[in-house]
């Protein structure tokens, strides 16, 4: 097993987590935007990874993996992740990519 994600409804979900992580005294925690998500990754008690997340409106292909600011507010997390992602080959929507997959899809069956 690579990891355990699990997907969050909201960046203050992602942040309520972040705070409970560090009063657990996980202090070892990166903070990555990815442009379709945003994501926190650490370890369990265990050692094993894992990765708390919240999707994005947006799509980029992957790899991409950038640090961010999950202090500032949802808006400005956006705006910035937007233009990241405006920045690389073949951006789109989240809506757009999802429907663009649906199309392969029921072009296949």
């Amino acid at each position: 097993m690579n990891q355990i994600s699990l997907r969050l409804d909201s960046l203050d979900m992602l942040r309520g987590y972040r705070e409970a992580l560090l009063k657990e005294g996980i202090t070892e925690q990166r903070i990555t935007d990815h442009g379709n998500a945003w994501s926190i990754y650490f370890k369990d008690p265990e050692g094993n990874p894992v990765e708390l997340y919240v999707d994005s409106p947006f799509y980029t292909p992957q790899p991409c993996g950038e640090p961010f600011d999950l202090d500032l507010p949802n808006d400005e997390i956006v705006k910035r992740t937007e233009v990241m992602c405006r920045s690389r080959p073949r951006f789109m929507t989240r809506e757009a990519w999802m429907q663009s997959i649906r199309d392969k899809l029921g072009a296949r069956l």
